[in-house]
């Protein structure tokens, strides 16, 4: 029996972090043909290099469950719409992309149904049985990024991605500095500008907190500073969730009669999801004004490299 196209790390846990890791693999499925992708593979092109170790280790020490993609984003890219034209890059740097290059609507109906649809029923299917047992979890997707792109050099050491949870986004932030990482919001990529897929379509449809973290491939030269790295950012995850238990911050939503985040303003990324459908808008009081927009994203000239950037 084949094994699902994701890496589950403890199904079981109800924990209200919940880890998804969309780029966590190189790997092929059987049957596709590597020849031309050694390279390509190799690269932060083919994977996101080192964060499945990252991810793996604040799963082991916050007993969150995490889930993995098991194919490289060559195949088929995870964190991408389906209808994205960039799902299924045909090159990369002027580079073809092999398995790619004759693609037909038939190839790419398969790979959706084979690996992509699969892997975003089991992160529903952990949002599902959260909401029955009464837990409104904080979803957290794990990235890592390459230090040097195009010929820009990326300094940082985390980024934290957000779209409509700015306040949220600061603390978990100001978290990660104190764990000695520095760090930027919504770099190397924005969240205002829809690209943290996963986390959005995901966070908007249940209706509860998202972030995006990107890691500096720099940090993960090898297994051992990977787990470091987990080590420190779980500190950082450990202490927002404890000071939004203990202060009732209102983030996210709650589930009635059970701990949760509090009511969340949310932005429908038409980029991320297409139009809103109905169902999906909140409803509003009659006669009451919605609530302000999400913050602005910092300076970069505050953030980058700065133990203070409020």
């Amino acid at each position: 029996m084949a094994p699902p196209p994701y890496r589950l790390l403890r199904r079981r846990s109800l924990s209200p972090l919940v880890i998804t890791c969309e780029h966590a693999s190189r790997r092929l499925p059987a049957g596709i043909p590597r020849t031309g992708l050694a390279e390509l593979l190799a690269c932060h092109r083919g994977w996101d290099i080192g964060v499945w170790e990252v991810a793996r280790e604040v799963s082991r020490r916050l007993a969150a469950t995490t889930i993995g993609g098991r194919y490289s984003r060559l195949f088929v890219d995870l964190n991408r719409d389906p209808s994205d034209p960039t799902l299924m890059l045909t090159e990369v740097d002027g580079r073809p992309v092999p398995i790619n290059r004759r693609l037909t609507p038939r190839e790419a109906g398969r790979r959706v149904r084979l690996a992509h649809a699969p892997y975003h029923a089991e992160i529903d299917r952990q949002m599902a049985r959260r909401s029955a047992a009464r837990v409104s979890p904080l979803l957290i997707s794990f990235h890592s990024f390459t230090p040097v792109l195009n010929p820009a050099r990326r300094r940082f050491d985390v980024g934290v991605l957000f779209a409509d949870h700015a306040p949220l986004a600061r603390r978990l932030g100001a978290a990660l500095v104190r764990q000695g990482f520095s760090l930027r919001f919504n770099r190397p990529y924005s969240g205002l500008e829809g690209l943290i897929y996963a986390a959005a379509r995901h966070g908007s449809f249940h209706r509860v907190p998202y972030l995006e973290l990107e890691f500096n491939q720099k940090l993960l030269g090898t297994p051992p500073r990977c787990r470091i790295v987990g080590a420190r950012a779980a500190g950082a995850i450990a202490e927002i969730l404890a000071e939004v238990r203990a202060e009732a911050i209102h983030i996210g939503r709650t589930t009635a009669g059970g701990p949760g985040f509090g009511p969340v303003q949310r932005k429908y990324s038409s980029r991320c999801h297409g139009p809103e459908p109905a169902a999906a808008r909140p409803a509003r009081s009659a006669g009451r004004p919605p609530g302000p927009p999400p913050g602005p994203d910092p300076p970069a000239d505050r953030i980058l490299d700065s133990k203070v950037f409020f």
